[in-house]
């Protein structure tokens, strides 16, 4: 207690403490830390807390991963939600206006859906989403992002893309799910809206479009893929 002024210390002692106790636990720390064993002893420790700190940040950080997954993603489908989808979306138009880059959007929606539910069932019609959503995976290219648009509905966001191109492959997505045994259900079509970025367009006006398409396709008679130039073309 040499660090305190005298009074103070005078203080102290007189409502209960021992310098002479102090004195000594301090003695008693030092010896102990000079002993080799208790050193080691005390590294040791210092390392497994060390060890469980790490290991408890790395726990936090996979939950927080989890929990923003499960935020963006489709429970049933395991695909993008609609609302990650349409972030995706925004970003991709502001990127493809800026470099001036083709991109392009695709949906598409199982025909039937409602006399699929009615003579299936509710669970019959998730596993088989599940499957189509697994099928479109497998047929894109990394770079392309795939999204549950609304119940049956699923959208397709493909970066440097022309029109024709991405005909092109909703035409082989079409063929791919036609040609699918889908257990429980069998045979399945869906119909394809396409819509490329038009730079006279905004956002919002584009999946419009896009809709507009898709539902030109089962007019038509399903099973189709109508571009929405085609749309233009027929109205001239």
């Amino acid at each position: 207690m040499r660090y305190l002024p005298e009074k103070t210390v005078e203080y102290l002692e007189r409502n209960g403490y021992d310098a002479q106790r102090d004195h000594n636990c301090y003695q008693a720390l030092k010896n102990y830390l000079k002993d080799e064993g208790h050193k080691k002893n005390l590294k040791d420790f210092s390392k497994h807390l060390l060890n469980d700190y790490m290991a408890l940040i790395g726990m936090v950080e996979l939950r927080m991963e989890e929990m923003s997954q499960l935020s963006e993603t489709d429970a049933m489908t395991q695909v993008y939600n609609p609302t990650k989808m349409q972030n995706i979306i925004d970003h991709e138009w502001s990127r493809g206006k800026r470099y001036h880059s083709p991109l392009s959007l695709i949906l598409f929606e199982v025909d039937g859906w409602d006399e699929i539910i009615a003579e299936h069932g509710r669970d019959i019609g998730n596993q088989t989403l599940l499957k189509l959503a697994e099928i479109i995976k497998s047929n894109i290219r990394t770079t392309d992002v795939l999204g549950r648009w609304y119940g049956e509905a699923f959208i397709l966001v493909v970066p440097t893309t022309n029109n024709v191109q991405a005909q092109w492959l909703a035409q082989k997505l079409r063929k791919t799910i036609d040609g699918t045994d889908f257990e429980g259900v069998g045979n399945l079509t869906c119909s394809f809206g396409v819509a490329d970025r038009d730079a006279a367009m905004d956002v919002d006006d584009w999946v419009i479009i896009l809709e507009m398409a898709l539902k030109k396709a089962k007019e038509k008679g399903r099973n189709l893929v109508i571009d929405y130039e085609t749309i233009i073309n027929e109205d001239e």
